[in-house]
């Protein structure tokens, strides 16, 4: 992109993973100038074990890239398959909505679709952008970013938003002073690899005290296996000897799992994640607003965790409390900053010419910011 952006956008989104593509394709799609920036290469794969259930999957839907997934070559999931301890309960999927399998598109799959399908609408997208700071005007309102390209050329943009969708470590949040409103106080670590010629009927999860884990068939005839477990166990397990260590640990969570996997080798390194507590954090600002990970992320593999709790693939949102019932902790925050978010008129970044950015780092005083 241009070292100086001197166009104003309704929208700068940072990250073009899911949550930022996706965010920017419904943003570009409701008409909005949309700016999308993401350090990493086009299609880099990231961590991630990528099952998606049907929330997922019926978004992919109704945003009409499911097909694309299809084509390129993601098997389907039509049941899944609970362990727990000797107990086995095999689910199927049922059709509903237009959705009559689930799917666990590995990264360097779905995240170009949903890039792809942000440029589509319209959204300007650039890779290999490293956002280092927000612009702000003299009220303290964001008011864009400033970084730099690959080439180390400098780098600023304007918008009337922008958005963090940078993941759970979030630069933007940092920067904005984003509080957090809720914190969790444990979480799961997990390890995992790619396995090939592995047989797998649908997802499997499997659960018992202290460790979980689970396999998963994803692109490329591959099947994603993964073990989980405490913070402590993991540290004392797979720090030194990573390999011996998942297959300890797979054989107290999975023993079947484990046995089939034997003699076989992964297609590549595991793949470590220590784990990191839960959090809610506010999710906007004057200027900015928070998606994805950004703002709330949920520890992915608590490995103590009842299967119960909501997670088969069919399951449907608990139902609301009744209104007499809410209380502050369950009640959804309101956040009247991202109410016009999607409604925002093109007409004050349209028309005449407008000045040039500020110098990165000093306030943006431009009334069209």
């Amino acid at each position: 992109m241009p070292a100086t952006s001197h166009r104003c956008y309704d929208a700068v989104v940072v990250g073009a993973r899911p949550a930022g593509a996706a965010t920017g394709m419904l943003l570009a799609r409701a008409g909005l100038r949309v700016l999308i920036v993401d350090r990493s290469q086009y299609g880099a794969d990231t961590m991630s074990t990528h099952a998606l259930m049907r929330a997922g999957v019926l978004q992919l839907a109704r945003w009409g890239l499911l097909d694309r997934l299809i084509t390129a070559g993601t098997p389907p999931v039509r049941h899944a398959t609970f362990y727990v301890g000797s107990d086995r309960t095999t689910i199927p999927i049922k059709p509903a909505n237009g959705v009559d399998a689930l799917y666990a598109p590995r990264r360097t799959i779905l995240d170009p679709i949903l890039a792809d399908a942000a440029a589509d609408a319209g959204a300007e997208i650039h890779h290999g952008v490293t956002v280092k700071g927000l612009q702000y005007d003299s009220s303290g309102r964001v008011t864009g970013v400033i970084g730099h390209d690959r080439s180390g050329r400098p780098v600023a943009a304007r918008a009337r938003i922008t958005v963090g969708a940078d993941g759970m470590g979030s630069r933007v949040a940092h920067w904005v002073g984003a509080p957090t409103d809720h914190m969790g106080v444990a979480a799961g670590a997990v390890a995992y690899g790619y396995w090939p010629g592995l047989p797998t009927d649908g997802y499997e999860w499997y659960f018992r005290p202290g460790a979980a884990a689970g396999a998963i068939p994803t692109n490329h005839g591959l099947t994603c296996v993964f073990a989980a477990t405490t913070r402590d166990r993991f540290r004392r397990d797979l720090t030194r000897d990573p390999a011996t260590g998942f297959r300890h640990l797979l054989a107290a969570a999975a023993p079947e799992l484990a046995g089939r996997l034997a003699d076989a080798s992964p297609a590549g390194p595991l793949r470590r994640f220590p784990g990191r507590p839960g959090h809610l954090r506010r999710a906007a600002g004057p200027g900015w607003a928070l998606v994805g990970d950004a703002g709330y992320y949920k520890d992915p593999s608590p490995p103590t965790a009842s299967p119960t709790r909501c997670a088969t693939p069919n399951c449907s949102p608990a139902p609301s409390p009744p209104r007499s019932q809410v209380t502050t902790a369950t009640r959804q925050p309101h956040f009247p900053a991202t109410r016009p978010l999607a409604t925002v008129s093109r007409s004050r970044c349209s028309g005449s010419p407008t000045p040039s950015p500020p110098t990165p780092g000093t306030p943006c005083k431009s009334a069209h910011c």
